[in-house]
């Protein structure tokens, strides 16, 4: 059985008591009711954060580029999940971790960190949070899919529900905002000599659905990651290390590495405060993921 398979049965089988085991059924039921409500709930939350902070990256990067939102928001979040690791003692649980949770962890942080943030902040910058948000949110379809092929997982018919309203709820909100801007396209431009901004759909659409299959295969890599040991912070150390250490590398470039250092000291700060917010939103997932199915 392979490791992703076998964490994924170990969360499942809490329930269901072995043989020559005196286990209270109904205690183990609740425990484990628990822990799903909980991580539902922790899910919420994390995407209420994200989306205050859609909001606030769209802010930045007009005056901003990409590369620097990215460059300066990776090290804040590892700064974060640091502190927070050493505080809750999860940091000296590194050393225990697997080879095989360690490269699982890692390659869960390059493919969300770089490469999934790098193409939703391309997202907003080309058609804004309000365009970009709806499609990106399609990352969870991509979780899902991912979570019953490769971790076993199971659909059942409240969790089916759940899914026809992720599917019809962007959808909606992608149909009313396309009325809205074909109504504002037939009224007469306002000359109040503000720059008009105009959506660069086919860059924004394009980098939306790259951001959803790198933050929808993401969760699948920090499950298996954390082979179900509930180290939620000391595996987005690991995560957070990786993505930093990718972006330093990138930095070596004479191009980037000009282009971060061009950053202003507003556009500094403002990426340090969505930095603080995200790693607060990761956090937040990641105990999620420690301790409910990604279904």
């Amino acid at each position: 059985m392979s490791l992703p398979l076998a964490a994924s049965r170990r969360q499942h089988a809490g329930c269901f008591p072995r043989a020559g085991h005196d286990r209270n059924l109904p205690d183990v039921c609740a425990r484990a009711i628990l822990r799903a409500v909980l991580g539902v709930l922790l899910t919420l939350l994390s995407s209420f954060c994200f989306g205050i902070n859609n909001a606030a990256v769209r802010h930045g990067v007009i005056t901003a580029t990409v590369a620097q939102a990215v460059a300066v928001s990776m090290p804040v979040g590892l700064a974060g999940f640091t502190l927070v690791a050493l505080l809750t003692g999860q940091w000296w649980e590194i050393a225990n971790f697997s080879p095989h949770s360690l490269l699982m962890l890692a390659c869960a942080g390059l493919v969300h960190f770089c490469f999934g943030r790098y193409c939703a902040y391309r997202s907003v910058r080309a058609m804004g949070a309000n365009l970009s948000a709806p499609v990106t949110q399609w990352s969870l379809m991509v979780s899902l899919v991912l979570a019953v092929v490769f971790l076993g997982e199971k659909l059942d018919v409240l969790k089916l529900f759940g899914i026809a309203l992720l599917v019809l709820g962007p959808s909606v909100i992608v149909a009313g905002q396309r009325k809205g801007r074909l109504a504002r396209a037939k009224q007469p431009p306002a000359d109040d000599g503000k720059p008009r901004f105009k959506p660069k759909l086919l860059e924004g659409y394009t980098f939306g659905v790259l951001a959803c299959f790198g933050w929808g295969s993401s969760p699948i890599l920090v499950r298996a990651g954390l082979e179900g040991n509930g180290m939620a912070i000391a595996g987005g150390v690991v995560s957070y290390a990786a993505a930093t250490l990718m972006i330093l590398l990138v930095l070596i470039l004479p191009g980037p590495r000009h282009e971060v250092a061009a950053i202003s000291a507003r556009n500094l700060k403002w990426f340090t405060g969505t930095g603080t917010m995200t790693c607060f939103s990761q956090m937040l997932l990641y105990l999620a993921m420690a301790i409910a199915p990604v279904t």
